[in-house]
């Protein structure tokens, strides 16, 4: 697949998934055009697949990140950004660099819906505590990582999940990691 048509894919998919972003009964991280979809905080599932994202994060940066610390084209994490009290906005970030072992910069690449005078482009530094998912696309052109998207395909309208389905990987993690 050409970088154009992944660029365009992942943009879209960042689209796609901001509009049902799981805030976790916490805050949302959607775009103005699309519903969102709001599972509990103690929803199980939810709950696995970002334990599993986190179980398999540094797998993850060991595949996209260069010798710069920057990440290739269309990797991108999923972060919680803390709001205030006991809420946090939940929100995509692409493209990133890790500054530190832990530390990490990048731009939102949805528009931030809780965070004060906040856009989509905007530089956020967050910490690895702080990641609920990541993805990238593969050399098969396919999506992977994107846990807690494949959790949000039931709640969402047909079409889109349909969309977003076609791009995802038969599971998560690729199978030669």
């Amino acid at each position: 697949m050409r970088w154009r048509t992944k660029v365009r894919l992942s943009a879209t998919l960042c689209l796609v998934a901001a509009t049902v972003a799981a805030n976790l009964g916490q805050g949302a991280a959607a775009d103005d055009t699309g519903p969102v979809v709001q599972l509990s905080a103690s929803d199980a599932a939810m709950n696995d697949a970002e334990s599993a994202a986190r179980r398999h994060f540094d797998q993850f940066l060991s595949h996209v990140l260069t010798e710069s610390g920057a990440t290739m084209e269309g990797a991108a994490v999923k972060i919680a950004i803390p709001t205030g009290g006991e809420h946090a906005e939940v929100i995509w970030v692409a493209p990133f660099a890790q500054t530190s072992p832990d530390g990490f910069l990048g731009q939102f690449a949805n528009a931030p819906q809780h965070i004060k005078d906040a856009a989509v482009g905007d530089t956020v530094a967050f910490h690895r505590d702080q990641v609920r998912d990541w993805s990238f696309f593969g050399k098969d052109s396919k999506l992977y990582g994107s846990f807690t998207t494949r959790v949000l395909l039931p709640h969402i309208p047909r079409s889109e999940a349909a969309k977003i389905a076609m791009l995802l990987s038969d599971v998560p993690v690729p199978t030669d990691w």
